[in-house]
């Protein structure tokens, strides 16, 4: 736990010849707390008071797990195939994006990070803006699978809507930063336009058409609810990267707003039709990113 809280996961990561997301894993796997990426933006002083107490091991967690820092040879770091690479520098590249800054970045940076040659480094990306890339894109494809994995838990509309949220708020505190520095770059938003507005058209599309169906709205009408209230919650969430509100107050407000809205659209439907079901019955919004 000293580890995790001493540096970003990726750094002790690298330090212990391991990926971040198999690092992250490990401190999963053993009740580990780990600190969020914004953790690392705050002042040293107010980082003590956000360390919990490292609690008790999980029952079944009995094995021992010996971590050392791995001797440093070319043959060892010449053994791992294209993907690991490629996984290699995008961990390392995180690491200076949130201690540093995206503008810090670089292929020179990032292979000397881990112990190779710039020549190498561009084997797996030619250009610093196509490590760039890569790094967001790898950044929504976390998202967007866990908010499938997390719509898939809900067993009935307002179910969803809870998870969603919560979820989408989550990912924006502990991604967000990171994504939001990245997309801030002109090159990596023209390159991603498309991609990312296929993500948003396949969010949206069952909501949409739930939307018409349950409460007789007008295609138009369903896209400007949604967007409205994807909106908000896109807007609590960009907040909670930027450390401007408190976890709790965003995920409170959020959905109150979004419930609130599903119940307006009951309601409106109800009074248009006898038949109509009362209560949020809609799919959760997509908020999208």
């Amino acid at each position: 736990m000293d580890r995790v809280w001493r540096a970003p996961l990726g750094q002790i990561a690298a330090e212990l010849g391991m990926t971040a997301n198999g690092l992250a894993k490990l401190c999963d796997r053993l009740a580990i707390p780990r600190p969020a990426r914004t953790y690392w933006h705050l002042p040293h002083a107010d980082r003590a008071a956000l360390r919990p107490e490292l609690p008790p091991a999980p029952s079944d967690a009995e094995e021992t797990i010996q971590l050392r820092i791995p001797r440093q040879s070319r043959r060892t770091r010449t053994r791992l195939n294209p993907d690991e690479r490629r996984e290699q520098l995008l961990d390392a590249a995180s690491v200076i994006a949130t201690a540093e800054g995206v503008q810090d970045i670089s292929l020179n940076r990032v292979a000397r990070a881990v112990g190779i040659s710039e020549a190498q480094a561009h084997n797996c990306f030619g250009r610093r803006i196509d490590l760039l890339a890569a790094l967001a894109r790898r950044e929504l494809a976390a998202i967007e699978q866990t908010r499938r994995d997390v719509i898939s838990r809900g067993d009935d509309p307002l179910t969803s809507v809870v998870l969603s949220t919560i979820f989408y708020l989550e990912e924006s505190e502990r991604r967000g930063s990171l994504l939001q520095a990245l997309l801030r770059v002109p090159e990596i938003k023209q390159i991603l336009r498309a991609e990312r507005e296929e993500l948003r058209r396949q969010a949206r599309a069952p909501v949409l058409a739930s939307m018409q169906a349950r409460y007789g709205m007008s295609a138009a009408e369903a896209e400007g609810a949604n967007a409205i209230l994807s909106a908000i919650v896109r807007r609590g969430g960009s907040l909670l990267a930027n450390g401007r509100i408190d976890h709790d107050v965003a995920t409170r407000l959020c959905l109150s707003i979004v419930l609130a809205g599903m119940r307006s659209n009951a309601g409106v439907a109800a009074m248009s039709s006898p038949n109509a079901a009362p209560g949020p019955r809609s799919p959760p919004p997509s908020a999208g990113r």
